[in-house]
């Protein structure tokens, strides 16, 4: 896989962006390679990041549910938010 094709002439810089958005909430890790003139071997660059995943807060700061029985069967639905990117 390549990401770019781009020239680095000695004693200057590149800056380059990567966009990272990711579906899962674990970490990533991707390794690509830098190519050299005058060097032989490639030179590998490790790209990683962290899905941080939702954060989830419920939309209600309380919920009265009355008087509670041991033998009762209670069924509520609540409203998650995600206040994540």
């Amino acid at each position: 896989m390549c990401l770019f094709l781009s020239q680095v002439w000695s004693r200057s810089t590149v800056d380059f962006s990567l966009v990272f958005t990711p579906n899962d909430s674990r970490d990533f890790a991707l390794c690509t390679f830098l190519e050299v003139t005058g060097r032989q071997a490639r030179l590998p660059l490790t790209i990683s990041g962290t899905g941080i995943g939702p954060r989830l807060a419920f939309a209600y700061d309380v919920i009265d549910v009355g008087d509670v029985f041991v033998t009762s069967v209670h069924r509520y639905e609540l409203l998650l938010m995600n206040r994540g990117e």
